[in-house]
C-alpha cells in the first residue's frame, strides 16, 4: 500500500526544470565495484532496496553524509529529477518543517553519470556522485 502511495504521489508530483535531488549517504561506507565499472552487459550502478529519501535542499544531505561525525567516507548523491528518475514530493507530509523531500519507492536504481568527484564544503571534504 505505502509503494502504491508513492507512486501515486511521484506520478502527481510537479518538477520544475533542472531541479537537483540530493541524498547523504551516512559516511561509513564506500560503493561497490560494480557501481562505477559496467558488467559484461554494459550495466553499471546498484538497486535501493528500500524507500529512498532525498531532499532538494544540498545542506540536508551534508548533514546525513558523515562529514560532521567525521565519519571515513563522506559521500552525497546528487540527482537530476526529470520525468523518468522523479520521487514523491512529500514535503508537506515531512516530519521536519521546510525541508522539500522526496521519496523514492524501494527498487529504485541508481547509475552514476562518471565518477566520484571532490567537493570542498565549510565542514570538510565530501565525496559527490551524479547519478540518474
Amino acid at each position: 500500500m505505502l509503494v502504491s502511495a508513492v507512486t501515486n504521489i511521484a506520478r502527481e508530483t510537479r518538477m520544475s526544470a533542472g531541479l537537483k535531488l540530493y541524498r547523504g549517504l551516512g559516511g561509513d561506507k564506500t560503493f561497490p565495484v560494480s557501481f562505477f565499472k559496467s558488467n559484461d552487459k554494459g550495466h553499471k550502478g546498484v538497486l535501493e532496496w528500500a524507500f529512498m529519501s532525498t531532499t532538494a535542499n544540498k545542506s540536508i544531505a551534508l548533514q546525513y553524509s558523515g562529514i560532521r561525525q567525521g565519519k571515513p567516507y563522506p559521500t552525497i548523491l546528487e540527482m537530476d529529477a526529470g520525468s523518468v528518475d522523479r520521487g514523491a514530493d512529500l514535503s508537506n507530509f515531512s516530519q521536519y518543517p521546510g525541508e522539500k523531500e522526496f521519496l523514492f519507492q524501494p527498487h529504485s536504481f541508481l547509475e552514476p553519470l562518471g565518477g566520484e568527484a571532490i567537493e570542498v564544503t565549510a565542514d570538510g571534504v565530501v565525496g559527490k556522485v551524479q547519478t540518474s
